[in-house]
């Protein structure tokens, strides 16, 4: 029963996207657009003020009710106001801080390579608790229903309560977990560096879609209208899978022979591939083939109305949703790893 929903079904209207107020998940909706305003002013790209921190950053910021909220590799998470740039409070953790924070409720949620979890206040930065893996935690988590779940670089995709930092449940992917999770409708996404999206029940993890890709996936899937979209990392391709498909029992062992067998003449073809997937060779710079993003969920593809925007090497890409068309690229200067 464990390939239907008769019995353990996705809770349909669950989701990781962002309440008004609260930043869920890694570039804030399901779309990854990064941003929690709707003004249509055009930004003028003049400096309001800067921060300096002891080391690099690679967590991307968070900002809920005026305040600043990310991590920097000099161990230390910050929350910055907004309008002055002044430091309200920092937390320090045991190592690097490349995890991008949650903010739901008024607790901020983020990872440290020192292999915690943490769940700390956003008003004053006092630790409320810290879950413990084996590995550094550098996904970034997404918080909804009461739960936060994200990945490890031990295998593991984690669900916690929210309240308490207790486990409701792990499932192991055998492979790092840097991307960055969402959930749809019950339904939770995410990647892993052997090159696998999965698709898991977000209520008890119970395993519902492996779809292989030919490389590492750091970037974190985006979604619209029950579609995936997420990049592989190493031949700079762009995958569209829907989100609704199962990987029905033993489909790698089985598909193989499927396809010799139909290659002989001896066995009609073999249905579409799990999820019926689409891709896009990105035109990239063929001395330079690797998608230009760190490993730290930055990258990801994000939706906007009809159009997929990515970037690999140092391009910028608009695609079509419908057709998967390229619409446009912009070629900066140098590699992007946004």
């Amino acid at each position: 029963y464990s390939y239907t929903d008769l019995l353990c079904g996705p809770v349909s209207g669950m989701n990781s996207n962002s309440l008004p107020g609260d930043w869920a998940m890694f570039r804030h909706d399901l779309g990854r657009t990064g941003s929690a305003d709707d003004s249509t002013v055009q930004p003028q790209g003049v400096p309001g003020w800067t921060f300096q921190t002891g080391g690099k950053i690679h967590s991307s910021p968070a900002v809920v009710d005026g305040v600043v909220y990310f991590g920097s590799e000099d161990y230390n998470f910050y929350a910055v106001d907004s309008a002055t740039g002044k430091i309200l409070w920092k937390f320090q953790t045991g190592s690097f801080v490349d995890s991008s924070p949650a903010i739901v409720n008024g607790v901020v949620y983020f990872g440290s390579n020192d292999g915690y979890l943490y769940a700390l206040n956003a008003g004053n930065g006092l630790k409320l608790w810290a879950f413990k893996t084996r590995y550094a935690v550098e996904s970034s988590p997404a918080v909804t229903d009461g739960k936060v779940y994200f990945g490890g670089d031990d295998g593991y995709v984690y669900c916690l309560n929210a309240k308490n930092g207790k486990k409701i449940w792990r499932f192991n992917t055998k492979n790092w977990v840097t991307s960055s999770p969402a959930v749809v409708n019950g339904i939770l996404y995410v990647g892993t560096m052997d090159g696998s999206l999965y698709a898991l029940n977000a209520n008890d993890g119970r395993f519902r879609l492996k779809f292989d890709a030919s490389g590492s996936v750091f970037s974190s899937p985006a979604v619209n209208n029950s579609e995936i979209y997420f990049t592989e990392h190493g031949n700079g391709v762009l995958f569209g899978v829907n989100g609704k498909g199962r990987t029905w029992p033993w489909e790698g062992f089985l598909r193989s022979m499927w396809l010799q067998m139909s290659m002989m003449y001896i066995a009609p073809s073999p249905p579409p591939i799990s999820g019926a997937p689409w891709a896009i060779r990105l035109l990239l710079d063929p001395n330079n083939p690797g998608l230009g993003w760190a490993a730290t969920s930055d990258g990801t593809s994000i939706t906007s109305g009809s159009n997929i925007y990515t970037t690999g090497s140092n391009r910028v890409f608009s695609i079509d949703e419908t057709t998967h068309k390229i619409l446009w690229a912009f070629t900066a200067g140098d590699d992007i790893t946004s």
